[in-house]
């Protein structure tokens, strides 16, 4: 009785290391490389109603697989992404950015902006 109670035990440390292996590999199939644009904006609790602009559809960052973070086709920066933390830093200014792997969030001088994905760099 007491060996199947052992075997029943590895057997679900088994089970449990396997399934968090396989957390971890989620984070990868979500990587932030692609061409990102600005979707949303708040600031002092309001939106800011960036169509009205047109400052939303003239901005794409674009988050290259070799680290590199280019805007308006020139390379400006590099780009790194553990978890939820995506960090750009892009002419020296670094932006900690909270990434969802459908959209990241930066915070600037109280102003708060949402980039989600999008399939053409800027001029679209």
């Amino acid at each position: 009785m007491k060996k199947s109670v052992k075997s029943i035990a590895a057997v679900f440390v088994v089970v449990v290391l396997c399934l968090g292996l396989l957390a971890g590999c989620a984070d990868s199939s979500t990587s932030p490389v692609g061409i990102w644009k600005i979707s949303g904006a708040q600031t002092l609790g309001m939106d800011v109603p960036l169509d009205k602009n047109g400052y939303h559809e003239q901005i794409t960052i674009t988050l290259n697989a070799d680290g590199t973070v280019t805007t308006f086709g020139e390379k400006v920066g590099t780009w790194t992404h553990k978890g939820s933390a995506l960090t750009i830093v892009e002419n020296g200014i670094t932006l900690n950015c909270e990434y969802n792997g459908s959209s990241f969030v930066t915070v600037i001088g109280g102003v708060t902006t949402t980039y989600s994905r999008t399939d053409s760099p800027y001029p679209y």
